[in-house]
């Protein structure tokens, strides 16, 4: 779901938490996702998450990696 934007150079936004599947090779919300992930393939393997029936990712609290720092986005742009 988009939502109108107020910047003048821009028409809609969107949280790039949530994502996309379009795969744009300048895609703002891949590269902040990349940024905040942490290592992906740790902590895909991690009992903190787990996919709902549409193989979405669920986190029930936030998700912390093995030092304990938060990772607010632990699979990337894996969507």
């Amino acid at each position: 779901m988009m939502n109108k934007s107020k910047i003048e150079w821009c028409d809609f936004t969107w949280n790039p938490v949530t994502g996309c599947r379009h795969g744009c090779p300048y895609c703002y919300a891949a590269k902040q996702a990349k940024r905040f992930s942490g290592d992906v393939r740790i902590n895909k393997g991690s009992s903190q998450l787990r996919k709902d029936e549409n193989g979405l990712y669920i986190l029930d609290n936030p998700f912390k990696n093995q030092v304990g720092k938060v990772i607010p986005d632990p699979v990337g742009f894996d969507r």
